[in-house]
């Protein structure tokens, strides 16, 4: 790695050789100060054209069978205070904010677009855009790893709650 070392203490580099190449590591930002907040990489995109602005942009993609691709990986660790692996805020006037959006596309294979591992807290509310007009169909709750779905039924007024494999669709009627 080739380091600049101004006096402020941010080191930057890009790798040559075979250094930290062996991790994968093309480029690598270390910073440490003093001060209240840190930021290692800064990103902004600005303007008044049209189009879309990415402040930091990352795609991980490769054939290699059984290896994980992170396009953004966040880690937040320490002893004191909250952590936050990723934090996303939207705001300005107008249109439809998104703190944070995900998408998950292509043919064959699970897809979701959010996962999480433990609880989620909603300050707020949470809205479904699967609202049904009728029943859900008996084969989005035909296995054990569907447990869980929900399903609003306008029609019928019914929430419905897939119990798996064995019950399968269950339901909770709403009144007024």
């Amino acid at each position: 790695m080739i380091p600049v070392r101004p006096k402020n203490k941010i080191r930057l580099g890009a790798l040559v050789g075979a250094s930290l190449a062996t991790l994968g590591v093309a480029f690598f930002v270390w910073y440490s100060l003093q001060s209240h907040q840190k930021r290692a990489v800064v990103g902004i995109a600005s303007g008044s054209n049209s189009g879309n602005a990415y402040g930091l942009y990352g795609d991980a993609s490769g054939e290699n069978a059984g290896a994980d691709k992170y396009g953004v990986y966040a880690v937040a660790s320490g002893t004191n205070g909250v952590k936050y692996g990723v934090y996303g805020r939207a705001s300005g006037d107008g249109g439809t904010k998104y703190g944070i959006y995900g998408e998950a596309l292509g043919s064959g294979g699970t897809k979701w677009a959010g996962y999480f591992v433990g609880n989620v807290y909603a300050s707020n509310y949470i809205q479904f855009g699967n609202n049904n007009a009728g029943a859900p169909p008996a084969a989005d709750c035909d296995n054990n790893a569907e447990r869980g779905r929900l399903s609003i039924d306008r029609s019928n007024n019914r929430l419905y709650i897939c119990n798996g494999a064995v019950r399968r669709w269950d339901y909770i009627t709403l009144t007024d």
